[in-house]
């Protein structure tokens, strides 16, 4: 047997133990997902469904006047229902499409719940999310690692007058969530989860969001009400129910979906049409969007460019930023990258410049408020001309510009095309996109995580994704004439005439099969025994045959000559020293 052989069979070896571990490994963290979920997740959800209080009597008259429901036309007495039921405590899960409003519908929660004695409270994975939470509905509000570290000092506990709301609930992982659920079951508080499964998911393993939801409901909201324009709420409804492709073609056929050659030319032509409309509407808010920071960085660069030239910047002084040096002057738009409760700022805070130094800094941010900080005590800072997806969720502007690239998906694409309140302008490159229908299935990809239970029993599992196994069998079935005909259509085998072997060298090559078969064999063995283990009796079994295959040809010869197979000794990849074979009788000294 070759070294080649015996190197071969290794690395197959080694694969395979490596693909054990994996399974090994994921199954185990399956596993503790579905644990974390069927005993914690959703074996609380009922317990915390239960309790409930009454809302004021006031509600629905307030509620009216918060959303002048009774002039919304169709789908407010709908919209006007589920208040109700949202102030009477009566759910843990609240769905809706991004811009329907969730934060608002809060706010007049809130109202009920107080009034009705409750102390209420806010938490969101990011601080960007918590603070729009906070604005958006009066609820006080801080990240949930805030909240978890204050419980472990002991401090700031839940009661059972508690009403917990955590929004967009969506990117919070099952393990998280079962520690924050396991401390309001203990409490006795309610926890109403806010969010939509749809949009980012989380960083973490899982989707108790979701799963929650699909266990034991809630309250859906599906009246879009931030885009103005009756078909963008319309294209934002197809994007929170998977039919991007029909989004899509809408902001094209009305002019807002530009090509170009390649991703440069698209970069700059997002730049001049963003640049255009901040002199044309100086007074809209405005962002722009796409899938990574390297990209932000460009946009941001070229941003900052067209408002230098444009002399609406004061003199650039060089600061020392977290995440490099970075020019910063007065009118520059800013982005703060750490919470810090000290200033007031958020990760994803954004606002603009009013006066730099090399050691100092103030900001104005977009909700009004001033802030004075060193930058030597606070570094994490960015130009916040331009922002990644992940930094947009839950982020309202007037007019939004979107970079397309290939790393994004539908939940992205969901995202960011439903930021805007007027118009959004979708750019991308034919270098990473040859054409539109490429674009659209790339933004069309669902990457929705799962939860371990989801997959029992598989089935059910399959048609949630939307798969049919009846129909699937038929359309394969349907196919298979089609790709056969395709792939051997005009093929004309030639025929060749292959020379015979010689019957001597056919022995050879069947003795060199029944070497290695009698080597692996042997490994197997050994290795057995290197470890102090019992050989196995298949063990046993396939040495005994494959050393019988072997007896049935002659014992190769150590010498070199056209009639025998030499085999001198040598060692294994393993270090096993083979020893040299006996020479046959007939061709001894």
């Amino acid at each position: 047997m070759s070294v080649r052989a015996f190197r071969a069979s290794s690395r197959c070896r080694t694969a395979i133990e490596r693909e054990s571990a994996v399974r090994v490994a994921y199954s185990s963290f399956a596993t503790f997902s579905r644990l974390a979920l069927k005993e914690g997740s959703a074996a609380l959800a009922p317990a915390l469904l239960s309790r409930g209080v009454a809302a004021s009597s006031e509600f629905e008259q307030r509620a009216c006047e918060r959303f002048g429901i009774a002039g919304i036309g169709p789908g407010g007495d709908d919209q006007l229902a589920k208040l109700k039921n949202a102030a009477l405590l009566q759910l843990l899960g609240l769905v809706g499409y991004a811009g329907t409003g969730k934060s608002a519908m809060l706010g007049v929660a809130r109202e009920a719940w107080e009034r009705a004695g409750h102390i209420v409270r806010g938490a969101a994975l990011s601080g960007i999310a918590a603070e729009g939470l906070e604005h958006g509905s009066g609820i006080a509000s801080r990240t949930i690692a805030s909240l978890e570290h204050q419980w472990g000092q002991g401090r700031e506990q839940l009661t059972s007058r508690d009403v917990l709301v955590i929004d967009e609930a969506g990117m919070v992982g099952t393990r998280q969530m079962e520690r924050v659920l396991s401390h309001a079951a203990d409490a006795g508080a309610k926890v109403v989860l806010v969010g939509d499964p749809q949009q980012l998911q989380a960083i973490e393993a899982g989707a108790a969001f979701r799963a929650i939801h699909e266990r034991h409901g809630g309250v859906e909201i599906s009246e879009v009400r931030r885009q103005h324009e009756g078909w963008q709420q319309d294209a934002t409804r197809h994007l929170a129910t998977g039919r991007t492709g029909l989004a899509i073609q809408a902001y094209s056929e009305r002019g807002m979906v530009h090509s170009a050659e390649t991703r440069e030319a698209a970069r700059g032509e997002l730049i001049e049409r963003w640049d255009r409309a901040r002199q044309s509407s100086p007074g809209d808010t405005r962002i722009i969007l796409t899938h990574t920071n390297d990209e932000v960085r460009e946009l941001n660069e070229a941003a900052r460019g067209r408002m230098r030239d444009a002399g609406e910047l004061g003199s650039d002084v060089s600061v020392k930023a977290e995440r490099g040096e970075r020019e910063f002057a007065s009118g520059d738009r800013i982005m703060f990258l750490r919470n810090e409760r000290g200033l007031g700022v958020k990760n994803g805070t954004l606002g603009t410049v009013e006066r730099v130094r090399a050691q100092s800094m103030a900001v104005r941010t977009d909700d009004g408020r001033s802030v004075a900080f060193d930058t030597k005590d606070y570094a994490h800072l960015d130009h916040g001309y331009a922002a990644t997806i992940h930094k947009a969720q839950g982020m309202t502007v007037d007019r939004a510009h979107v970079l397309a690239t290939p790393g994004m998906d539908s939940h992205g694409a969901y995202v960011a095309l439903s930021r805007h309140r007027d118009g959004v302008a979708l750019h991308y490159g034919h270098d990473d996109f040859a054409d539109q229908s490429k674009l659209v299935r790339t933004l069309s990809r669902e990457r929705g995580k799962d939860m371990a239970s989801d997959y029992k029993p598989e089935q059910q599992f399959a048609e949630r994704r939307g798969i049919t196994f009846r129909e699937r069998i038929v359309e394969i079935a349907r196919q298979l004439p089609e790709r056969a005909k395709s792939i051997f259509a005009g093929f004309r085998p030639q025929a060749h005439k292959f020379e015979t072997l010689p019957s001597e060298q056919s022995g050879h090559s069947g003795q060199r099969r029944a070497v290695e078969r009698y080597a692996r064999a042997l490994n197997d063995v050994g290795q057995m025994q290197d470890n102090g283990l019992p050989v196995l009796p298949h063990q046993r079994v396939a040495l005994e045959k494959a050393g019988q295959a072997l007896d049935t040809y002659p014992a190769p010869c150590h010498r070199r000559s056209f009639r025998c197979f030499a085999a001198p000794a040598w060692t294994c990849p393993r270090g096993r020293r083979w020893p040299q074979p006996r020479c046959d009788p007939r061709h001894a000294a």
